[in-house]
C-alpha cells in the first residue's frame, strides 16, 4: 500500500451519493499546492471516502474548506485543462483526516 498525506482544500462542493447496500460514498475535489511564487504547483487529489467518514466529510466541508488527510494511492489520471494544457489528478482513498478550519471543529479536533 502507497500511502500519501497532505492539506489541501477543497475545489468544489463534496458530492455524497448511496451504493446498492446503501454505505454513504463521497468524493471530493482536493488542491494540495507546494512550492511559492512562481515556483507554486499546484496537485489535484481526487479523494473518496466510505461509510462514516463519507457522512462526516459531507456535512462538514464545503467548497474551500482546508483538510488534513491521509490517503491511500489508487491512480494517476491526466486530463485537459480549461487552456487546453494537460492536468494530472490523483485518485485515492482517504484513511484519516481531520479539520482545520475553525467553523469545521468543536473545542476538541478529533481524527476520524
Amino acid at each position: 500500500m502507497v500511502t500519501i498525506s497532505g492539506v489541501g482544500r477543497l475545489g468544489k462542493e463534496p458530492t455524497m451519493k448511496f451504493s446498492d447496500k446503501g454505505n454513504a460514498i463521497t468524493n471530493m475535489s482536493v488542491a494540495v499546492t507546494s512550492g511559492f511564487g512562481d515556483k507554486e504547483e499546484t496537485t489535484w487529489l481526487s479523494l473518496v471516502a466510505y461509510g462514516k467518514q463519507a457522512e462526516i466529510l459531507n456535512q462538514y466541508l464545503s467548497k474551500g474548506s482546508r483538510l488534513v488527510f491521509t490517503a491511500e494511492f489508487s491512480k494517476v489520471r491526466t486530463f485537459e485543462k480549461s487552456d487546453k494544457s494537460t492536468g494530472v489528478s490523483v485518485d485515492a482513498k482517504i484513511l484519516t483526516f481531520s479539520f482545520v478550519d475553525k467553523a469545521n471543529v468543536s473545542s476538541e479536533p478529533e481524527v476520524f
